[in-house]
């Protein structure tokens, strides 16, 4: 701890860490406190493990935002890679090495990335309001219009608060719970879009594709059980 501290204070500012999992993260981000290194003004952090709230896990001195894997994908390969090794063994055949790979579901995103810009009460009110909404039609201009302050007004400041628009962070809490609802297979995905405030599959569709670099199908594919 005492040269990963020594190391935090001679970061420049305005640096991004990525941390090899969220322990790790936690770690980084108590050590760039105790050099009074502001998160995030000055030192944007991402962990990986999307669990940093766990109670092996010291107190952060900001809520850190973490990759979120699939453990449950990576177990289910694990398994079946040993079922057939232990197959390939017993039939006497030679054994190859083998590479399973799984990857990420989504990133949480927490403070320690949430953009340098001051926030006001209603930037704090609308980031809830979108986590609670953003699946039932709410609309950039529906949010802004809850709020005492002209659109333009509210979406600088959203933007200088989050570091990205307030339609992103809409599209971004959708695409978090279409990635759910792709883990469950008694959903089927035509019925995703509507589920998740989409006007069209078509829209929906394109927007993953984008996203993730592959269709929902492929993506279901490989992470649910």
């Amino acid at each position: 701890m005492a040269r990963l501290t020594e190391w935090a204070a001679a970061l420049p500012n305005n640096v991004a860490i990525f941390a090899a999992n969220d322990f790790t993260a936690v770690e980084m981000a108590i050590a760039l406190h105790s050099r009074h290194r502001h998160i995030p003004k000055t030192a944007t952090l991402v962990g990986v493990d999307g669990s940093p709230e766990r109670h092996d896990i010291p107190t952060s001195p900001v809520p850190i935002t973490s990759v979120n894997v699939n453990f449950e994908s990576a177990g289910f390969l694990a398994a079946r890679v040993l079922a057939e090794t232990l197959a390939a063994r017993g039939a006497g055949e030679r054994l190859e090495t083998r590479t399973a790979l799984f990857g990420p579901l989504m990133v949480e995103r927490r403070e320690s990335t949430r953009g340098r810009g001051r926030r006001e009460r209603f930037i704090l009110e609308a980031a809830e309001t979108i986590r609670r909404e953003a699946c039932d039609g709410l609309t950039a201009a529906g949010l802004a219009a809850r709020f005492p302050v002209s659109r333009k007004h509210f979406e600088r400041r959203f933007r200088e608060a989050t570091g990205h628009s307030v339609l992103d962070e809409i599209l971004h809490i959708r695409l978090e719970q279409v990635t759910a609802y792709l883990l469950r297979r008694d959903i089927a995905i035509d019925a995703i879009a509507g589920l998740c405030g989409f006007g069209s599959e078509i829209e929906l569709r394109r927007l993953f594709r984008r996203r993730f670099g592959m269709s929902m199908s492929e993506w279901r594919a490989r992470n649910a059980i």
